[in-house]
């Protein structure tokens, strides 16, 4: 493993299904620098799978150890409290406490309000006659759900969610310079002064509510202010940022593969796995990091513990020997388990809600603008090694039923 991988080369983030095809068939795990630390990429789903789903498999090199790029700042403090970035038995806990908020009869409660929400944005764009999916809609439905789920008033949503893009650089796996930490060390601090005032007005709440658990949770002692506070913020990060890259890669991927889009209209019973379709098809996240707690080994290569691991969850939900025609949409693809939400105990908890506005917000859209088109091709995106979206998708959508 002599040849180090640039994955900061313009060129290799160019054409992502192209680059992660010829890592898994060449150099399936192959070492990289960043930030001066050595690490190793995985980019085949076997790996990735073996990894994720291992006892040994762990966030912190060393229990209590963090990246030495984060720096010490605000956002640091806020990494090392939030559950991506712990291990068991904190993280097990933690996700104990807020596990019931995600179980199905409590989000079976949601689901009449996601509703308004969706039709509302989607009344709210039928007269344009272009509309930039991105902020317009994506956007105003990502605000709407997660005000809700946070107590946050609307007004604020704005506000809170431009905090978001920001924050959420302290988990890439790219490099964080000081340009970007200072961006999220203020980030850090406006949310956490944010919620720290909203959880000490809000009224008490039943403890299926996920701001009335986090405040049960303060007053019996089982969490203090400062984890309940990196909780709401870790929710507001994982729910917005998902349901805005996914409802506009969704509109995307259905605008390039038209038939999908009759089969879903004709089929709306099949929404549900339509989504899960999307988050495979254009994975909101691309690398995530992992060590191990023993050695392991993985392919023909022994990780040993300390070693930092990039996963390669996009590449993995790309892999032809896994998914057949990985680079086609297909919405009747037989359900095989994919990594946008992670995998093994660091499984996303807020996957419920995202697969509900999922169901909901497919059949609508398309039903309701059943000739809509991309306009100003190609979509502008943003290349973040981590963290890659469109940031801009003009869409006409034609006639509203």
């Amino acid at each position: 493993m002599q040849t180090l991988l640039n994955l900061n080369d313009p060129e290799f983030l160019r054409d992502r299904r192209k680059s992660y095809r010829a890592l898994r068939t060449n150099t399936p795990i192959i070492a990289t620098e960043l930030d001066g630390e050595r690490a190793i990429v995985l980019s085949r789903y076997q790996d990735v799978d073996k990894v994720t789903r291992s006892p040994e498999s762990i966030v912190q090199p060393e229990a209590g150890h963090f990246p030495s790029n984060i720096g010490d700042g605000p956002s640091a403090d806020f990494y090392k409290r939030s559950l991506p970035s712990i291990d068991h038995p904190l993280h097990s806990e933690l996700r104990r406490i807020i596990s019931p908020v995600f179980l199905p009869q409590s989000i079976a409660t949601m689901e009449q309000w996601v509703i308004e929400v969706v039709e509302r944005e989607l009344d709210s764009i039928a007269k344009m006659p272009v509309v930039e999916v991105m902020n317009q809609l994506a956007h105003r439905i990502a605000v709407g759900v997660i005000c809700k789920v946070l107590h946050v008033p609307q007004e604020d949503g704005d506000l809170l969610t431009s905090k978001v893009g920001d924050l959420v650089q302290i988990f890439s796996q790219g490099s964080l310079t000081k340009a970007i930490l200072d961006k999220t060390n203020n980030a850090a601090i406006e949310l956490a002064n944010y919620f720290s005032a909203l959880l000490a007005r809000l009224p008490d709440l039943p403890q299926t509510d996920f701001m009335g658990a986090l405040s049960a949770a303060e007053r019996t002692g089982a969490i203090d202010h400062e984890e309940c506070v990196a909780l709401a913020t870790d929710v507001l990060l994982g729910n917005y940022h998902t349901t805005v890259v996914s409802i506009t890669n969704a509109v995307n991927a259905f605008a390039l593969f038209p038939e999908q889009h009759r089969i879903l209209v004709a089929n709306p019973d099949l929404a549900a796995r339509a989504w899960e379709e999307v988050l495979r098809f254009e994975a909101p996240v691309h690398f995530r990091l992992r060590y191990v707690s023993a050695p392991m080994s993985v392919g023909n290569f022994n990780v040993e513990p300390g070693v930092r691991l990039l996963l390669g969850f996009a590449s993995a939900n790309w892999d032809e020997t896994v998914f057949e025609n990985p680079d086609s949409f297909i919405i009747s693809r037989q359900p095989i388990r994919h990594f946008a939400f992670g995998s093994g105990r660091h499984f996303c908890l807020g996957a419920p809600l995202s697969r509900l506005e999922g169901r909901i917000i497919l059949p609508r859209f398309l039903s309701r603008f059943p000739n809509y088109r991309l306009v100003n091709l190609p979509p502008a995106r943003n290349e973040d090694l981590t963290f890659p979206s469109i940031e801009r998708l003009f869409i006409e959508p034609g006639r509203s039923d």
